[in-house]
């Protein structure tokens, strides 16, 4: 309270009592006191990365070598990407399997037809069998139905709560569907294939009115909202929902239509599954279950990469003077357009501003100030690592900064 109290004298008596600069100054010491409590974290929940090859710990559900965990037992789905030849994974042609079916034979039938084929595939996936023509037609009218979301939903679960990532959103309106269900917790099959068919009809507006939401509040665009139409598939209806003249060709439904059978089904694999596992177990209701697939999908994606950098634990020098070099250069190149990625950069930014010091060692100090509060947790051989950081990091700042002429904020 003391330091608060300071700095907020000085900027009384700099005639910058604005509620503008008092809320800069509000982020700048709140971002000090969650550095101090992540420094904390830090060193208190160290996990040596050699235990998790001792106790042969799955990380992300997947072994040493990539390949995943065996989390359940399936008959729905299969993908066939490779052959283990005394013990060493062989790639071989990608095969993906839906109920014994070959997606390429299935998307050959489809085209042969020509009419698109998730909502066959669909039927496929949840029945174990190919439908015939009526029973696809008397699906297709199903789905078709129960496109349109709730009354109030759109307004009241997505323009009112708007987010940038579509996926975000997507597995938010899963959750909130329980609450316009008049019977979300009754287990029966019947029930639950309701319930499951009733998201897929409506995974597509959820998606579109989710695009459109962020388009409004986060891109300053033009927002449409279209009605979905019954009659028309689920690539065609999702491509009038995010259009705004409700035009498309034939040609961009149907390349629509062949991704949504190629990702209609993985395999099994793994996260989202298992994730359905977990929850299911607990006898928890659909709703919830599905929207914990949905956002395990996230950490599912990045499992697909593997770390950009080694492990650097051990390396405390190198880990010192990369980090310098990363934050003197991100820092450094955002102040110089003005910018202030966290409270500390707009403190930064601010001080240079007023008493025309070098913003390097306005950096400095400010760092070196919780380094020095950190002493009273973190061991000082610890800290001198970081504190090299500190000076070379702030250094690098300044200099970037004045790169190529003056550009002070």
């Amino acid at each position: 309270m003391v330091c608060i109290s300071a700095v907020h004298h000085i900027y009384i008596k700099a005639g910058l009592s604005s509620l503008w600069e008092e809320k800069i100054l509000a982020d700048c010491f709140e971002n000090l006191i969650v550095q101090k409590l992540s420094l904390l974290v830090e060193l208190n929940d160290p996990i040596d990365s050699k235990l998790y090859q001792k106790f042969d710990v799955k990380r992300g559900l997947r072994y040493a070598d990539g390949r995943g965990v065996l989390a359940g037992l399936t008959q729905i789905g299969d993908v066939v990407g490779y052959e283990v030849v005394e013990g060493q994974k062989v790639a071989v042609p990608g095969k993906l399997i839906y109920r014994g079916y070959n997606v390429e034979d299935l998307v050959r039938d489809t085209a042969s037809q020509d009419e698109f084929g998730f909502e066959q595939t669909v039927y496929l996936l949840l029945f174990g069998e190919l439908p015939n023509r009526s029973q696809l037609e008397e699906f297709r009218s199903y789905l078709g139905g129960r496109r349109s979301l709730p009354d109030n939903f759109t307004e009241d679960m997505i323009m009112k709560a708007p987010s940038p990532d579509i996926m975000n959103k997507l597995a938010r309106c899963v959750l909130a569907s329980y609450s316009y269900d008049e019977n979300p917790d009754d287990p029966a099959i019947p029930n639950v294939l309701k319930q499951c068919i009733d998201l897929v009809a409506k995974f597509s507006t959820f998606s579109a009115y989710a695009y459109q939401a962020k388009r409004r509040y986060y891109d300053k665009k033009s927002m449409y909202i279209h009605n979905p139409v019954p009659e028309l598939s689920t690539a065609e209806n999702f491509l009038r929902l995010i259009r705004s003249d409700k035009s498309y060709t034939r040609l961009e439904a149907e390349v629509l239509d062949l991704a949504l059978i190629l990702h209609a089904e993985h395999g099994g694999g793994n996260n989202s599954s298992f994730s359905i596992h977990v929850v299911s177990s607990a006898d928890t209701d659909t709703y919830s279950a599905i929207a914990a697939a949905g956002f395990s999908v996230f950490y599912r994606i990045f499992e697909l990469f593997p770390p950009v950098w080694p492990e650097l634990a051990e390396l405390s020098l190198v880990a010192a003077l990369l980090g310098a070099v990363f934050v003197g250069l991100g820092c450094g190149l955002c102040v110089r357009v003005g910018g202030a990625p966290c409270g500390d950069d707009a403190l930064a930014i601010t001080f240079n501003h007023l008493f025309k010091t070098k913003i390097e060692y306005i950096y400095m100090i400010s760092d070196i100030t919780v380094l020095l509060l950190s002493l009273t947790y973190i061991p000082v051989q610890r800290i001198g690592f970081s504190l090299l950081t500190v000076l070379l990091s702030s250094k690098l700042v300044g200099i970037v900064q004045r790169f190529g002429g003056k550009h002070e904020s």
